[in-house]
């Protein structure tokens, strides 16, 4: 569904001539096509496709691509790539899944603690691995890093 929508979403921008949504929906479609190649690569298998969470997950990765670059940006003063940044994550973030609760996240962060005996920030690496094979697709890594990080620090 996400990448049917991705492609009308591209036809719409190019008959509306909405330059900035066309090429934040190029460069998508790309990194998606990009791991599809992987996937079919690592699968020897020509007709693997991408599940809707693997797809989630390249909309995720763009998006840190363009955090990152705001955060360079800023460094540099240079407020007009800035505001070019924070449009295509505004374009690109239409595209991210459901996005679960902080409810829900909070109680599988807790059972992973328990699980994994964590007890300090040190212990923050194995805690991060058992929520993000539960949530991944459905929560920004930085997001249970730091829910992760506030637990382990109390």
């Amino acid at each position: 569904m996400t990448e049917n929508r991705i492609r009308i979403d591209l036809k719409r921008a190019i008959k509306g001539g909405e330059e900035r949504t066309l090429t934040t929906l190029r460069m998508l479609i790309s990194a998606i096509q990009e791991k599809e190649r992987k996937k079919r690569y690592l699968l020897s298998d020509k007709e693997a496709l991408l599940t809707e969470e693997e797809i989630g997950e390249a909309v995720f990765s763009e998006i840190k691509k363009r955090e990152e670059a705001i955060r360079e940006f800023e460094k540099g003063k240079r407020m007009d790539l800035v505001d070019k940044e924070k449009e295509e994550m505004a374009i690109l973030k239409q595209y991210l899944p459901e996005q679960m609760p902080e409810e829900e996240l909070i109680i599988i962060i807790k059972k992973a603690i328990q699980e994994t005996g964590a007890q300090n920030p040190k212990d923050a690496g194995r805690v991060m691995a058992k929520v993000m094979l539960v949530v991944k697709g459905r929560v920004a890594g930085a997001v249970v890093r730091d829910l992760v990080s506030q637990f382990l620090s109390r």
